[in-house]
């Protein structure tokens, strides 16, 4: 049975696991905790992402940016 080399896990991932358990422990809200760490853990997997890609041309910029922003003029998501 072989083993995985395990993954290095962010600073900013830490600390959001943190929250979430102190929020758990002290106030039992932990809503927002969880969602700043779902956000830490996305922002770290798309700088990792980022980091190892080869250089885009300006069209796959814009469609990787639409991807990450899909909203309406109000503010809401597009459904998309």
């Amino acid at each position: 049975m072989s083993r995985k080399t395990p993954r290095k896990i962010s600073k900013e991932v830490v600390q959001a696991r943190g929250r979430v358990a102190a929020a758990a422990r002290w106030n039992g809200d932990v809503t927002e905790a969880k969602r700043e760490l779902k956000t830490v853990v996305l922002a770290d997997y798309i700088r990792k992402i980022v980091d190892t890609a080869p250089e885009l041309n300006e069209e796959q910029r814009i469609r990787l940016a639409t991807l990450l922003r899909p909203v309406t003029k109000g503010g809401a998501h597009d459904g998309r």
